[in-house]
């Protein structure tokens, strides 16, 4: 694709070629203008840097575009300071913050827009935990969020994956290892944060342990029924299409038969009848199947 920068008086004289992974600007050196020619480009090209230069990073000859969004909250200047030239050398676009409140405020000011958080543990005035729960609860940030952290202890890196960290990195700690987090965690961004518990009434269902409890009573199931469960659950009362179901829980086996859906239904039918009578599946013929739970 091509961008013409126009002039204010004359028609256009350089033009900006753009792809996905970089952008080449036609060097002034390069072309036969005058002076005031060139000063108006130039003048030109700051207005453009200043209005949509906060995603590229200029070279003479070179305008690289980000590939990731990163806030970056460390309160030791040293570790940051280092820590934003590394990431910024990967191609990442870095605000540095150093306490959780300033986190927060750049959040805020921001609009959340991040893919990632690198949260360091402690920090003053509120510590990383807080932050990363406020940040998920309040603010209902749905990116990555990656804990550095000198606590190496196994509870307290349990701490942080309960409270909404997908992933955590040991100090000290080598770049590879931190990239290779960072993007781990990239590539699953798209994923919005789910807790692992969802309740509806008096029913939960732990998505981990691939569990149904209600008042006490707990059901286990195995895998593919609980996904089946839970797509029903999760649409109570509405039908669901045959189709739908099937393309959704068995998409990675191309070889399956929508005999397997059926042979499902009937077993997570009959497991529900001993545990939980009050939860039906209803079938709705040549279209699908709804859940329905009845009033006590």
């Amino acid at each position: 694709m091509k961008v013409r920068l126009p002039s204010l008086a004359n028609p256009p004289l350089f033009c900006v070629k753009l792809s996905l992974t970089r952008m080449k600007l036609t060097r002034l050196s390069e072309i036969n203008l005058n002076f005031w020619q060139k000063n108006e480009i130039i003048y030109f090209f700051i207005y453009f840097y200043k209005t949509c230069g906060v995603f590229f990073k200029t070279k003479p000859s070179l305008i690289r575009v980000y590939v990731m969004r990163i806030l970056l909250v460390e309160d030791d200047y040293k570790l940051g300071q280092v820590t934003k030239e590394l990431l910024e050398y990967e191609n990442c676009l870095v605000d540095w913050e150093q306490t959780g409140t300033d986190a927060l405020s750049c959040f805020k000011h921001n609009d959340g827009a991040y893919d990632i958080i690198i949260l360091d543990w402690m920090l003053p005035e509120m510590d990383g935990i807080e932050v990363c729960r406020i940040l998920r609860g309040s603010y209902g940030f749905q990116g990555g969020i990656l804990f550095v952290t000198a606590k190496g202890e196994e509870e307290d890196c349990v701490k942080a994956l309960e409270t909404g960290a997908d992933d955590y990195v040991i100090k000290p700690f080598r770049i590879k290892e931190l990239m290779a987090r960072v993007h781990a965690i990239y590539r699953r961004k798209n994923k919005p944060y789910i807790d692992k518990v969802y309740r509806n009434g008096d029913f939960a269902l732990n998505r981990d342990l691939k569990t149904v409890s209600f008042k006490g009573c707990e059901l286990v199931l195995r895998k593919k029924e609980f996904e089946l469960f839970e797509m029903l659950f999760v649409n109570l009362n509405h039908i669901m299409p045959r189709e739908a179901i099937f393309n959704k829980l068995w998409e990675d086996k191309p070889d399956t038969n929508m005999e397997s859906l059926d042979s499902h239904i009937y077993g997570l039918r009959k497991k529900l009848k001993d545990v939980f009578p009050q939860i039906r599946i209803v079938l709705v013929k040549n279209v699908g199947y709804k859940m329905e739970i009845a009033n006590d």
